[in-house]
């Protein structure tokens, strides 16, 4: 039992040591950060949504036309 164990926490934390591009993947935004990324891209969207849109719409039109 001691074995399985010892056997387990190395495991546990062998992942806790893990390299730190694994801790950014598994670090989760809070609350705050989360909101205030939503109000900023609601304030920034009437903006750009007519610039995008247009030019979205070209492109996918042009690579169609090329494509078939």
């Amino acid at each position: 039992m001691s074995q399985k164990r010892q056997q387990e926490d190395g495991f546990f934390k062998a992942r806790s040591e893990g390299n730190p591009s694994e801790e950014k993947r598994r670090k989760v935004p809070s609350f705050r950060s989360v909101v205030l990324e939503v109000m900023s891209l609601r304030k920034v969207q009437p903006i750009i949504e007519p610039v995008l849109e247009p030019l979205i719409r070209r492109v996918v039109s042009s690579y169609l036309r090329n494509k078939f």
